[in-house]
């Protein structure tokens, strides 16, 4: 239990710090290499590629769990409470559509990929290890927006309760 709480709360930061910290650190080693010992390493760019592309993905995920992901708040601001709540949650369905969507695409791109069988020029790695980048990214979004329109439609519920209780003459 400890170790699934981690996770929902911690699961993508801790990947995307991994991934930024073992990028610096292979851009680090290529820069010293080249300009040290004027050797330049065949797999270090090659790699910071990869994981920034798997940073992004994973990254977007954790921006959709701190709700930080692109919206415009001056519409929010702009409405009564309860309308702000109803544009909110509809903008997480269509987010979640899209995202879904996005998610069987990206699928049907990585069977192709693993099916041709190719390989990272300078690494040899399967490009299926980097092309499912997007269907996990993807997964965990739907996952995120899961969660939050599960809490919104829990709070909206309990506003409108609390809302209809206060209505009632006594």
């Amino acid at each position: 239990m400890k170790v699934l709480r981690f996770l929902n709360n911690h699961g993508e930061e801790t990947l995307c710090v991994i991934a930024l910290v073992a990028m610096s650190l292979a851009v680090g080693l290529q820069v010293v290499m080249r300009y040290i010992f004027e050797a330049a390493l065949s797999w270090s760019e090659e790699l910071a590629r990869y994981l920034c592309i798997w940073l992004v993905f994973v990254g977007s995920s954790f921006a959709v769990r701190k709700g930080r992901h692109i919206c415009v708040d001056a519409l929010y601001g702009a409405l009564p409470p309860k309308a702000a709540r109803c544009v909110a949650i509809t903008a997480d369905v269509i987010f979640l559509i899209f995202a879904v969507l996005v998610l069987v695409l990206g699928l049907d791109v990585l069977q192709q990929v693993a099916e041709s069988g190719q390989d990272s020029p300078a690494m040899g790695l399967q490009l299926s290890a980097i092309y499912s980048a997007l269907p996990v990214g993807f997964a965990l979004i739907c996952f995120r927006l899961l969660q939050n329109l599960y809490l919104k439609l829990r709070d909206f519920k309990a506003a409108t309760e609390e809302a209809t209780a206060t209505d009632i003459p006594t």
